[in-house]
């Protein structure tokens, strides 16, 4: 149960990484999430990453890294709770058992492509009586010419594609230009990685470390200079102490340092 006044982000060891890069290894995130502390349970959503911390001070400390520019993204940091974990990972399940059953529905489709074919054709003999009659040996001298033209029409219709049939056909083309695709922007992007790695030596990793770490820098000089205010015209008597009980009140002064007289 947590404090009064506190609540359970406060205390919470798990962090939710937004908008990571598609194209930056596991191993080298988990470099990047290893920089705020000790990591006991790592969870890859796609562009989306639940890292859990042993201590709430370590996940304190990622906040840091909210808006950092990796690659070409900005990344997004916040602490979560048990409860919005267990719903994202509740959603990822939710959503991939969706895409194996569309797949599957897919897969069933295209096993059926020559059904509308193969349904119109069993139509047509099946109502065609003088023309089957004609294919089982009794034939019609008066009704010749009728199935003659019956049995053209046959012919047309199997050769005519059915419009259910042009579209599975387009969609097949569809996924096939799409994958296509995205192997050739795999290899593109393959390509530059191995490039910039043999250049670089260390890879990308070491200077999305070098990034991260100036970040954090950034950051806590900023922390500090919001946190320091300058005091003039002060009596020469006053001390350190004096100005320590003085700000009693606002909070606990960290460091005091007296410069004397400085001339304007």
């Amino acid at each position: 149960m947590t404090e009064p006044g506190v609540t359970s982000t406060d205390t919470s060891t798990i962090v939710l990484f937004r908008n990571i890069p598609s194209n930056i290894p596991e191993n080298e995130l988990k470099e990047v999430f290893q920089t705020s502390g000790k990591v006991v349970d790592y969870q890859f959503l796609g562009n989306e990453c639940i890292v859990t911390y042993d201590n709430s001070n370590s996940a304190q400390s990622t906040v840091m890294l909210n808006g950092v520019e990796m690659m070409t993204s900005t990344l997004k940091v916040e602490i979560i709770d048990e409860t919005t974990k267990q719903q994202l990972l509740n959603r990822a399940r939710n959503g991939s058992a969706l895409l194996n059953a569309t797949n599957a529905e897919s897969e069933s489709n295209s096993h059926n492509l020559n059904d509308p074919n193969k349904a119109l054709i069993n139509k047509t003999i099946k109502t065609n009586g003088p023309f089957n009659s004609k294919m089982n040996g009794n034939t019609n001298a008066k009704g010749e010419d009728d199935d003659i033209s019956k049995a053209m029409a046959l012919i047309q219709a199997m050769a005519q594609p059915q419009p259910d049939q042009l579209r599975e056909v387009c969609a097949l083309f569809c996924n096939y230009c799409v994958c296509f695709f995205f192997l050739k922007c795999l290899m593109v992007s393959l390509f530059f990685f191995f490039l910039t790695k043999k250049k670089g030596g260390g890879g990308r990793g070491g200077d999305i470390m070098k990034q991260i770490k100036n970040e954090q820098k950034s950051n806590q000089m900023a922390d500090e200079l919001s946190r320091t205010i300058y005091l003039g015209n002060l009596n020469p008597l006053v001390t350190e102490e004096h100005v320590k009980q003085f700000f009693a009140d606002c909070g606990v002064a960290t460091h005091v340092k007296i410069l004397g007289n400085i001339q304007h």
